[in-house]
């Protein structure tokens, strides 16, 4: 089964300041997610083809960057990076050396902090 989500970024969200929080607020409507959810193993090959098709399709009308909870996990750091903003991401590296220094929190979309 394939979904596409549209999530309107409107409303109270966008009256916030663009330094109060370290999640970027893109110029745009909506964000969209493509979602592709099976039960066969063997099919993972194909399904995946049709999300990424899916996800090329929708290229011309997307922005460059991605809200970092829709960066895929085997998208690289720089993505990641790009979709907080330099100045959001060298805020979280601040905080990561100050409360994470050793990296304990590193699953998923990790910030490591600047030593690692």
């Amino acid at each position: 089964m394939t979904q596409l989500v549209l999530q309107p970024l409107a409303g109270a969200e966008s009256r916030v300041p663009d330094d109060a929080t370290p999640l970027p607020r893109p110029d745009a409507p909506f964000a969209f997610q493509a979602l592709g959810l099976w039960l066969d193993p063997a099919t993972d090959a194909d399904n995946i083809d049709h999300i990424r098709a899916l996800r090329d399709v929708m290229g011309p009308w997307t922005l460059d960057t991605a809200l970092p909870n829709f960066v895929a996990e085997d998208d690289s750091a720089a993505r990641l990076r790009a979709s907080y903003g330099e100045d959001n991401y060298r805020r979280l590296v601040e905080v990561k050396d100050r409360w994470d220094p050793d990296n304990v929190f590193h699953v998923n979309k990790n910030i490591p902090p600047s030593g690692a």
